[in-house]
């Protein structure tokens, strides 16, 4: 217990430290969207700048080569679809993690399998464990966000 807060406050001390940097010595960069597509494109020079712009943002650290990566970008889609047409504020968005150019972005949220779902909410980040289908990522960011959503 004290050494998972430890570790939660490690890992929220590094992602404020790379915010920080990434906004200190790079201009913020536009998200990429791609055609027909409700799911944020990110890479190293935006990552931390769509984690602060956005309440809860979802983000799927995938390879390209992963069979179990190219089964879940599909479901992403439809999640962040399903999403959408609840007018939900959470924001689904990718990260080639097996990218070179992203090999930093892999160490910092010690990304060892694909893919990892992360929830990023107010800095910190939760690990989505659960099936990779859209209807119980739903649930899942239902109870992770709900206390939030109710006190708009």
């Amino acid at each position: 217990m004290v050494i998972d807060l430890i570790n939660n406050k490690i890992q929220a001390l590094y992602l404020t430290l790379f915010v920080s940097s990434c906004l200190l010595f790079q201009p913020i960069r536009s998200f990429e969207v791609s055609k027909n597509s409700d799911v944020l494109v990110l890479n190293k020079d935006n990552i931390a700048s769509a984690i602060q712009q956005n309440e809860f943002i979802v983000i799927t650290f995938y390879a390209p080569w992963c069979p179990y990566s190219k089964e879940w970008l599909p479901k992403l889609e439809e999640t962040a679809r399903i999403l959408k047409k609840q007018k939900s504020n959470i924001v689904m968005a990718r990260i080639d993690a097996d990218s070179e150019a992203n090999s930093v972005v892999t160490e910092i949220y010690k990304i060892d399998g694909f893919p990892t779902i992360l929830l990023f909410k107010k800095g910190s980040s939760n690990e989505y464990t659960g099936k990779r289908n859209p209807s119980q990522l739903i649930d899942w960011l239902k109870t992770w966000t709900k206390n939030d959503q109710q006190k708009k």
